[in-house]
Formats: structure tokens, sequence, C-alpha cells
């Protein structure tokens, strides 16, 4: 039995009326019937808007017969009621739309069977009125839908039974010249066999797919199409194709388009980096020009009056590698490429080289440069300490810029600490002119200042804090301003720095430099000035050297003659880089020949591949005193294991460190002795805090490393003893000498008696520095 109906019965025989009511009343016939007793009355009753799901008409009316109802337009099923004898009229009632009829007898026994009859006509209206859904809704779709008679041979060469406008719409032939041509010959018509051969492997599997095709439409246009290929299954067989298409014409070319900005943008991307590291290249090759021979000018006769010139002038050359720092990082953020490193370092020694970087900046201008650390203060922590430097620099000095009388101030504190990270805020305050609050987000932006008076009076490029701002964002950090003007200004940020542990307890120098007479040096630079002044640096230490400006040349030589010490080679040469002669002088020539490479590059990814074929880098630009440690580490003679070690004085009151190599390097520049001093005792530190974990693990490689380093800086300071232990050190973890693993604790041992000595005499000598 159907749900409960409401049911038009249209009858003008009182009779059939009463054993229509009847029927209704039973239970087994939960419909609702209304009557009408003529064509009039159904069309009364039909005005009241009264919604009926089913008519029963009777044919024979008093006003009319039943057919006129069809004029109605009624969108509900008709059952015709007619009298035996008239089943023509029967007929034409179907035709005009009537869904069944049933033949009246005198014994109504036509009742018995109108529940049935009523159940199958809705069953049928239902299923009818679902296909014209489905039958409008294939037809008005965008998608192309198809049907296919299976073709267990060649599926794609089917028969279309049925297909809507939408694959017509998609390339323009008709659906007559579809059929035609049938669906094989229109995807090869594409160049799709592979794909075709794939869809009709796939489809005589049974496995319905989705493939990706090109179409050649009725113009030549192409169209890209997404088709879903179902099989129909029937009687363990496919009976049918489904096709369902979807044009994918513009998605595809916004893809071609994509991909085509896509590798404009990266061409761009490379535009740029190339101009970067050409720019960093030529400006830093004159200023390395500038700062060498500022060096050799300080070597030289000359007044307090030209001393002081030739100061202003390395000060400017600073400031124009700062410039030039600060836009390298500015690309590096817009292309997603800005770092950081982690490394352990000591935290008040880096805000203290900021604050001593700046101290005469602030002298100049009669300010008070200060610093008050919270006592909770880490001593040692995990982060980036260049990078950090890099943010106290850049505060301090827009401080310092923007105060003309007062005081800058740096405060610590220590936000929160748990065993393993510290979170510490850093302020830079000053007495300054102050920022307006309408200002105090814009000064964040790039390229931006407070206003055009300040950018006018002051001057600067406006990179400054955003490269700060973002700095401390990458290393998870926040930044804070807050400023009165005429007050001055605090900028406040925080930075979450690894805990380092201290359970070794460190206290923390070589009499002679080293001879580097009679070493010989080949040296490739293109640029004539750079080549003049590296030559005079090498003669003023006795050192023998010969200048090629290319790498063909170069190799030219080494084929005649391999008797040099080292090979100082710059990156950047016409006819065969840099680069390229190091990895020929190593993979073809095979020489072990000491090489240290010089260049003005800021991108590592230009010599990248070569860091592990070389013993040496020097950025330019570069003074003669990094030049000298850099030849002295290369040219530094092997340890001898066998040779008998010097005898120890057994006398703490001997000097344990000489100070006259640093003293005549820097022309007495009591604050570059101070600096070298202040390195030299960070690095052994480090070294002692982490010997005990080293010993643990048995990172015999990394003690190495440690040892080579300070080696290096022992005999700057002046302590041959020192200096010997490290090479000892080294020398024994690389010769995988047996016993090394039970000598070298005892050597460390050593080191930190003598290290610790030094650093008591060296934290006296630092107050007279």
């Amino acid at each position: 039995m159907s749900a409960k109906l409401r049911i038009l019965y249209i009858e003008d025989d009182p009779l059939d009326s009463m054993a229509i009511e009847r029927l209704g009343s039973q239970d087994d016939f939960p419909h609702e019937i209304i009557i009408a007793d003529s064509i009039a009355s159904t069309k009364s009753i039909l005005e009241t808007k009264t919604k009926f799901d089913l008519v029963l008409a009777d044919f024979l009316l008093s006003d009319g017969n039943a057919f006129e109802i069809f004029d109605f337009n009624l969108k509900i099923p008709i059952i015709f009621l007619t009298g035996s004898g008239d089943e023509e009229v029967a007929i034409k009632a179907m035709k005009l739309g009537a869904y069944d009829y049933l033949i009246k007898d005198s014994d109504r026994n036509y009742l018995k069977i109108l529940p049935l009859t009523i159940d199958n006509v809705m069953e049928k209206y239902w299923k009818d009125n679902q296909i014209k859904i489905l039958e409008t809704s294939v037809n008005n779709a965008q998608d192309a839908f198809l049907i296919c008679e299976a073709n267990d041979n060649n599926p794609l060469n089917s028969k279309i039974i049925f297909n809507n406008e939408g694959l017509s719409k998609i390339i323009g032939f008709s659906n007559t010249e579809i059929w035609e041509m049938g669906l094989e010959k229109l995807f090869l018509k594409g160049n799709n066999e592979f794909v075709v051969d794939d869809i009709n492997r796939q489809l005589k599997k049974r496995i319905p797919l989705r493939s990706e095709l090109i179409l050649i439409g009725k113009n030549d246009q192409k169209a890209y199409i997404e088709a879903n290929f179902v099989p129909i299954i029937e009687n363990d067989g496919v009976s049918h194709i489904l096709i369902i298409a979807r044009d994918i014409t513009l998605r595809k070319n916004n893809e071609k388009e994509l991909i085509k900005a896509k590798i404009e943008a990266d061409e761009a991307r490379r535009a740029e980096e190339y101009f970067l590291a050409v720019m960093s290249h030529e400006i830093r090759t004159p200023i390395n020009s500038v700062v060498g021979l500022v060096d050799l000018l300080f070597d030289t006769q000359i007044s307090l009056e030209q001393a002081d010139y030739l100061s202003s002038i390395k000060t400017s050359a600073n400031s124009l590698l700062s410039l030039l720092t600060d836009i390298l990082d500015l690309s590096r953020i817009e292309q997603g490429n800005l770092t950081t490193t982690s490394t352990e370092f000591r935290l008040e020694d880096v805000i203290k080289n900021a604050i001593k970087s700046l101290k005469f900046s602030a002298e100049d201008k009669g300010l008070d440069l200060s610093l008050t650390n919270d006592i909770d203060m880490p001593t040692y922590v995990k982060g980036d300490p260049i990078r950090l430097n890099q943010i106290i620099t850049n505060l301090l000095n827009n401080a310092i810029k923007f105060t003309e009388k007062g005081e800058v101030r740096i405060i610590t504190k220590v936000l929160s600490k748990n065993e393993k990270t510290s979170r510490i805020q850093i302020q830079v305050i000053d007495t300054g002119i102050g920022i307006p609050e309408d200002k105090l987000q814009v000064i964040f932006q790039k390229y931006r200042q407070a206003d055009q008076e300040t950018l006018m009076r002051y001057g600067g490029t406006g990179l400054g804090l955003y490269i700060v701002q973002e700095l401390v964002k990458l290393q998870n950090g926040t930044i804070e301003v807050e400023s009165e003007v005429g007050k001055g200004t605090k900028f406040s940020f925080d930075i979450e720095f690894g805990n380092v542990r201290s359970e070794y307890v460190v206290h923390s120098p070589f009499k002679k430099r080293h001879n580097l007479k009679g070493k010989k040096v080949l040296v490739g630079e293109d640029n004539l000035m750079n080549r003049k002044i590296v030559v005079k640096m090498l003669e003023k230490w006795d050192i023998e050297a010969k200048v090629l400006n290319n790498g063909q040349k170069i190799l030219e030589e080494l084929h005649k003659n391999t008797d040099y010490d080292l090979l100082l080679i710059d990156l950047q040469m016409p006819i065969l880089d840099g680069r390229k002669t190091i990895i020929t002088i190593r993979e073809e020539l095979q020489l072990d020949l000491k090489i240290v490479l010089m260049t003005a590059s800021v991108f590592k990814n230009k010599y990248q591949d070569v860091l592990e074929l070389i013993d040496g880098l020097i950025q330019k630009p570069f003074d003669s005193n990094q030049l000298y440690n850099q030849l002295c580490i290369c040219l530094d003679k092997q340890f001898d294991p066998n040779r008998e070690e010097e005898k120890a004085v057994p006398s703490s009151e001997l000097p344990k460190y000489d100070l006259t190599f640093l003293q005549k390097t820097s022309n007495n520049n009591r604050e570059f002795v101070r600096e070298m001093v202040e390195i030299f005792i960070t690095q052994v530190d480090t070294f002692l805090l982490h010997i005990p974990d080293l010993l643990k693990e048995k990172d015999f490689d990394e003690i190495a490393k440690h040892a080579h380093t300070i080696k290096s800086s022992a005999r700057h300071i002046g302590n041959p003893k020192l200096f010997y232990n490290c090479e000892k050190i080294e020398s024994l973890i690389f010769s995988k000498d047996p016993r090394y693993k039970e000598k070298v604790p005892d050597l460390l041992q050593e080191f930190a008696q003598e290290s610790n000595a030094t650093k008591d005499q060296l934290q006296i000598a630092l107050e007279e520095i």
C-alpha cells in the first residue's frame, strides 16, 4: 500500500460516489478522497489551490467528459474509469496522458483492484518523475554525459546510445557528428594513443578510471577534458560504459600560466641573486683595496693627523660594508633564505662586543653607554651569536644616531627559565628625539622612517629595523617599542636560548711570531689594485710571491712548477674562475697544495662544493692581520710526536703570555689587543666547558677541532707551552695511534692547568690594557 494520498474523485453517479466513500472509510485504504460531480465543480475545487496526489475520473459526466480535465494541465497521475465496451475511450485517455484505466462493472468489482492500481500508478509516476529530474539535470549539466553499448574487444569503439550537449559545447561538433565519428577516433585525433590504450585495457578489466585527454575541436581548437569511465555490470558482464567528462581547458591554461610565471619568477630571483653577487663582488673588491691600503699606510711613518684620517677612511669602509650587508639580508628575507645557526656562546661577551664596537661613536657625542645585566642571566647559552650581535648593534647604532645628549643603556632580563631553555629580554633605551605614536609601527616597515625630516637630517636606508624585526621573528622572538617625543625610545626584544651546563669550572698565548720567511705563495687575483696590496703584505712577512690573473695561467704554472707552499686564489676571475681551478688542482692534478680561497661573495652556494678541497677561506675585504693569521694556520708545521718536549719551568710566577705580536700587528691598538685576549679566553672557556661531555661520548674528532682552533690562538697570545699541548692533542688523534685514547685525557688535564693559569694572568693584564 502506498503512503496516504489526497485523491480527487470525479463522478456524477451517486451510487458510485457512495461506494468510493465506503472504500475510503476502510482501514486498508487510508487515502483522503474529495469528490467532484462535474467538470465545473472539478474546476472550482482546483481553483482553491488544494493540492492532490491523484485523480480518479469517470469518463461521462453531466456537463461533459473527462477528456476536458487534460486542459487543466494537471501534473499528477490520472486514472480513467469507463464502462465496459468503452476501451477506445480508455486508449485515447492513455494517449492524452492518463496513467491507467479501470473498466466499471455493474457489481463494482473494479473497486477491489483499485487500491493495487493506485499503488502501481504512484510507483510508476515516482519513477517517471525521477527519470525526468535526472534527464533534466543531465541535459542541463556543464559536464558531458555519454552512454555507450559495451564492446568487449575495444570498449572505446562502442556505439554511443546517449549523450547530452556537454561534449558538443566543449568541442563544437554536433551530437550527430560525434556519433558518426565515434569516441575512439575523437580521442585519437588529439594524439592520446597511450591514454586510449590504457583506457581500453582498464575497461576490459571492468576497472573504473579517470584520465585526462586532449580533444581537437571543429575548428582545430584544442580542448582538455578530465573524463571518468565507469563500466556498468549486468549479468556478470559489462553491458554499457558511462562516461562523464569535464572541460578543464581553463584550468590547464591557468596551470601553464602559473608554470610560466613560476619560471619567470625563478629566473628573476636568479637574476637578482646574480646581480647581488656581482654587486657584492664589485663593492667589496674596491673596499678590500681601501682597507688594505689603510693597513699598509699604518705600517709607514705617519703623523697623528694622518692616522686620524686613516681611521675615518676605515670607519667609512665599514659603514659601506654594513649597508651592503643590510641589502643582502633584505634579499634573503624576501626570498625566504635568511637563516640562523645554533652554537654555544657566552651571552655577555656578545652584548659587550656590540657595545665595544660603538663605544667611540657614543663618546664622540658625549653619551654614556652602559650595560645592566640581570643577576640570573645564564653565562653560556645556545643560539646564534652573529644574528644576536647584528640585532643589538643595529638597535644601539640607531639609539646613538638619534640621541644628542644623555645616555644609551642596555638592560637584560630573564623572563623565564627552565632546565632546557631561557627566554631573555634585551632592552635598548635612549634619551633621544623619540618617535611619534602614530609612527611606531611604520618604523618596522622596509624603506620607511618616522618622517621625511628624520630622513633628511639623519639619513639611513630604512632597512635596519625591518631587518631587526625579521631576525627576531626568525629566532621565534618578539620585539616591541615604546617612545615619547623629546624624551627617548625603548626597544625591547626577547629570544629563547638553549641552556648550556656549566659543570666544568674554567679560569682562563707564543713568544715568537711564526717565521714565514722563505715561504713561496702563488697568488691568483685579477684586480690590479688587490694584486699590488696582497703582494705588499706578503713581502712584509718575507714571503716570496708570484701573481697570476686567471685560473688558466695558474694551472699552466703548476704544470711546470709545484714548488709552492700555498695557493692564495680569488673566487671570481676571468677565463677560469677560482672554483673550477681548485677542482682541477685537486681532481686532475691531484696536488696536495695548501689552498686559501679569497672571495667577495656572500653567497655560500658559489663555493659550497669546494669547501672540503681548501685549507682556508678569507672574506673580502680583509686586513693584513686576517691574512697573516690565515697563512699562519695553513703554513703551520705539523707537530712531531717523537720530538722531545720542552721542559716546563715549574713556576707559576713566570709569565704565561706575551702580547708583543698582537701589539705590533695592531700598531699598539689597545682595543684590538683587549678584544683578541677576550676572544682567546672565550675559545678556551668553551673548550673546557665541553671536555667532560666530549670525553664521556668519546668524541675525539670534536676534541681535535677545538685543539686546532686554540692552537693558533695560543701562538698569538704568546704561550708556546699551550700551543704545543694543543698541537700534540690534535696530532695524536689524527695519527690514530692506538694509545691516543689513553694519552689524550692526560694532555687535556695539562691543558686545563695551563689555561687556568694563563687566564689568571690575562685577567690582571686586561685591567692595564
